[in-house]
């Protein structure tokens, strides 16, 4: 299959997704910041890994599939390339917070006393099995659950991309509204039967089911399969919107903002867990197009720098989190008493990070790890 054009576009939407997610946490990680009434939208940016979900079903869809049928050539040049594309960024994230977790140990028993634990949430985390184990899903490094899920997806994808690439195009529109009706099926299910007792879910809440409901990922997989069913719909009508696409573009992308900021009236666990999924689709085949002035803005050099820098943004914002609080305290700037200037700081040195990471660690790995695990040609 010949190399298709790029989507510049969706490169700088990984980045507006991957924002969403930081200031949620940062929001959360500043008390100050809460009382800002401007920032409430980004206390449902936790939607931002929903849209990741999609955005990477299309994407693949994209890149490995045909309008006409053919699904991935080879499952281990492919599998090869997801892992050199995640895993040192991951590997990184996870290195960066065993030190938080042991010092969170220490706090509440001792290391020892908890060793076990500790070494089991290593080893899961490492083995990108986490997520499928409630009490380890959001332990270590919370954002690498969703690294997690995606690995399940990767696994699936050669089968489910090559199903779904053969079904008609009227099919896969049932089969997008069906992902969408056992998204919100199950999360509605779950709030109905309420098996944690918890009455009011929210995002503070925890307990054993919300956690297999917000991280499992045979729960999440609709938001992948949907997105799969959109990149195959955007293959076989790239311009399906013509002329349209630039004002859907905008119309979409301002209703998102519309979710978000509505997100405390609407129940959390559905916002978490894909409402927003089809507002996300139009915004994405919209933005493939290249037309308009959001799909032009998000394909600038800046945008598409920090789209590429994303993955790492979205993967070790956390555990920085405790890194840059002991660090700004140096300088009598805490979380508590200088919300503005600590998360300003925080922000910054986040995607300082991450553009170093990319550029020194994420693209040199790559290509070692596909080097490394790629098949040596034979010599005889």
């Amino acid at each position: 299959m010949d190399q298709r054009p790029a989507l510049p576009a969706l490169t700088g939407l990984r980045f507006v997704a991957a924002v969403q997610v930081v200031l949620f946490h940062t929001r959360s990680a500043a008390p100050g910041l809460q009382r800002a009434s401007f920032l409430d939208p980004f206390g449902g940016g936790y939607s931002g890994v929903s849209l990741f979900f999609v955005l990477s079903g299309f994407i693949l869809a994209y890149n490995y599939l045909t309008p006409d049928g053919n699904g991935v050539r080879s499952v281990r040049s492919f599998l090869v390339a997801r892992v050199a594309r995640i895993y040192a960024v991951y590997a990184l994230g996870v290195a960066i917070g065993i030190p938080v977790l042991i010092a969170e140990a220490s706090r509440h028993g001792g290391v020892m006393a908890n060793a076990r634990f500790l070494l089991a949430v290593i080893a899961a985390n490492l083995t990108l099995v986490q997520a499928w184990i409630p009490a380890y899903a959001c332990r270590l490094n919370c954002p690498g659950w969703s690294l997690s899920v995606e690995a399940f997806f990767y696994l699936l994808f050669p089968l489910l991309g090559w199903w779904l690439c053969r079904r008609r195009t009227a099919a896969l529109l049932v089969i997008a509204a069906a992902c969408l009706a056992l998204a919100y099926g199950a999360a509605l299910l779950y709030l109905r039967v309420d098996p944690d007792k918890l009455g009011t879910v929210t995002a503070a809440s925890y307990a054993t089911w919300l956690s297999v409901m917000k991280f499992n990922p045979a729960i999440r997989l609709p938001e992948f399969a949907l997105g799969i069913a959109l990149g195959m719909l955007y293959l076989r009508a790239p311009q399906a919107l013509g002329h349209r696409a630039a004002i859907v573009s905008l119309v979409a992308f301002g209703v998102a903002c519309v979710g978000l900021a509505a997100h405390e009236r609407l129940p959390y666990l559905l916002v978490h867990n894909g409402l927003l999924a089809p507002v996300y689709c139009v915004l994405i085949f919209a933005l493939a197009a290249g037309q308009g002035p959001l799909a032009r803005l998000l394909s600038t050099r800046p945008l598409k720098q920090l789209g590429e820098a994303s993955f790492a943004l979205y993967l070790l914002h956390v555990p920085l989190i405790g890194y840059c609080a002991r660090l700004f305290a140096l300088g009598g700037i805490t979380q508590n008493d200088a919300s503005w200037p600590w998360a300003l700081m925080y922000l910054v040195a986040c995607q300082v990070t991450a553009l170093a990471v990319l550029h020194w660690i994420e693209e040199p790995s790559r290509v070692a790890i596909k080097r490394w695990l790629s098949p040596s040609p034979r010599t005889d």
